[in-house]
C-alpha cells in the first residue's frame, strides 16, 4: 500500500492566485449551479446500494448478506460510469493527463485564503476530475466508517428518514457497487463518549472485511470531548494504548494487521469555529484541532494509508463566517451544501487515485 497522501501526488506549484471575496447576495445561486445536488436534494431519492448501519450490534456476515441481496436486484446504471468500459487506451490517456493537469491547477487554488468563491472554483475542478475518471467503481465495493457529519445528521432526510450525507454524493458521483454508511454520531476514535462510541472498540463491526475500500471520517469528537481527565496520549509511544494517540495507533495497527488488502483512506477534517478547554491529565498544555490532526497524518504515513485533506487545503474553513454561513448547519456539521462539497472532493480524491494508479 503506497504512503503517499493524495495531495502530496501533485506537482508542487510555486506562484500562487489573488482571492476572490465571495458575494453573499449570490452564494446560493453559485452553489446551485456548482454543486449539483442528488435529483436536487429530493426527499424521494433512493440509492439501492447504500447500506447504512441499523445498531452497533450489526455484523459484517448482516452486512454482506444484506449487500448481496441488494446487488442482486440492482444494478448501477450511470452513463458515465457505463461510459469508462467503452474507451480506448489511448482515451484513457488522455483522460488521466488532463486529470492530473487539473488537479495542478487545484493544488494551485489551495494556496488561496479559503473564501465561499475559492471553495467554489476548488469544487469545480472536482467536477472536472470526475468528468476525466478513468476507473470504473461499479464493481468495488466502499465502507465509509465515522461519527455524525458521516451519518449526516444536519442534511436533508429521504422520505425513510435517512439523510442524505457525504456519502451520498460520493457514490453518485462513482457509482460503487456497494456503499456502507457506518456513520453515528457521537462516534470517536477514543473512550471519551463509552465504549459502544469507540471506534477501536467496536473494529469487527464496523470495518467491513468485504469492502475494498475504507473510508475513515472521524477524530472532531475526540477533540471536543470536554470529560474529566482527559488523557491525550503520546504520539511516539508504539506501545501504550492510552489516550486519544494510543487509541489511534492501537486502530491504525488493526486496520495493518487484517486489512492490508485494501485501499485504506483518513479524511482529516475540516477547520471548526467550536472550541474546548479540557483539563488533560497527563499534558499541562492546551491543544487545539491541529494538534489532532497532526497525530492522524503522521500516523496515517507511519502506516501506509493515504489521507484526504480537508484541513490544510482551504476547501471548507469554518472559522471563516462566510464559509461557515455558506456550507455549515451548524459550528461543526455542514448543510446540504457542504455535505455535497464534502462528498465531491472525497469522490475526486478516490477517482484520481484509481485512475492514475490502475
Amino acid at each position: 500500500m503506497k504512503k503517499k497522501s493524495l495531495f502530496l501526488l501533485l506537482l508542487t506549484i510555486s506562484a500562487t492566485l489573488s482571492a476572490c471575496a465571495g458575494n453573499a447576495n449570490t452564494v446560493s445561486e453559485k452553489n446551485s449551479e456548482i454543486l449539483p445536488s442528488i435529483s436536487a436534494i429530493n426527499p424521494d431519492h433512493e440509492t439501492s446500494n447504500i447500506i447504512s448501519s441499523t445498531s452497533e450490534s450489526e455484523t459484517n456476515e448482516t452486512v454482506r448478506a444484506e449487500a448481496e441481496e441488494t446487488v442482486a436486484t440492482e444494478t448501477v446504471e450511470s452513463e458515465g460510469i457505463n461510459e469508462i468500459a467503452q474507451l480506448s487506451e489511448e482515451e484513457k490517456q488522455q483522460r488521466k493527463a488532463t486529470q492530473w493537469a487539473l488537479a495542478s491547477e487545484r493544488a494551485f487554488l489551495y494556496q488561496n485564503p479559503c473564501s465561499v468563491d475559492n471553495t467554489q472554483d476548488i469544487v469545480q475542478k472536482d467536477l472536472e476530475i470526475l468528468a476525466n475518471n478513468t476507473y470504473d467503481f461499479s464493481h468495488t465495493k466502499i465502507c465509509f466508517i465515522g461519527d455524525s457529519i458521516t451519518e449526516g445528521i444536519t442534511a436533508t432526510e429521504t422520505t425513510e428518514g435517512k439523510h442524505i450525507s457525504y456519502v451520498n454524493y460520493a457514490n453518485e458521483s462513482l457509482g460503487f457497487e456497494r456503499t456502507l454508511n457506518h456513520g453515528l454520531g457521537g462516534r470517536m476514535f477514543g473512550t471519551y463518549g463509552g465504549e459502544d462510541y469507540s471506534i477501536i472498540h467496536n473494529f469487527d463491526t464496523l470495518v467491513n472485511m468485504d469492502s475494498d475500500i475504507l473510508v475513515i471520517f472521524a477524530g472532531v469528537n475526540d477533540y471536543l470531548s470536554n470529560v474529566e481527565s482527559k488523557r491525550f496520549g503520546n504520539p511516539d509511544d508504539t506501545v501504550s494504548t492510552a489516550g486519544y494517540c494510543g487509541e489511534l495507533r492501537s486502530f491504525m495497527k488493526k486496520l495493518q494487521l487484517y486489512c492490508s488488502d485494501k485501499e485504506i483512506f483518513f479524511v482529516l477534517t475540516y477547520p471548526i469555529s467550536a472550541d474546548v478547554n479540557p483539563d488533560y491529565s497527563d499534558i499541562s498544555e492546551d491543544l487545539s484541532l491541529a494538534d489532532y490532526i497532526e497525530v492522524e497524518r503522521n500516523l496515517a504515513e507511519e502506516f501506509g494509508f493515504h489521507t484526504i485533506d480537508f484541513f490544510t487545503t482551504n476547501i471548507l474553513d469554518c472559522t471563516i463566517p462566510e464559509v461557515n454561513s455558506a456550507y455549515m448547519y451548524d459550528s461543526v456539521h455542514p448543510n446540504d451544501f457542504g455535505y455535497c462539497v464534502l462528498g465531491r472532493h472525497i469522490a475526486a480524491e478516490l477517482s484520481l487515485y484509481f485512475s492514475q494508479n490502475q
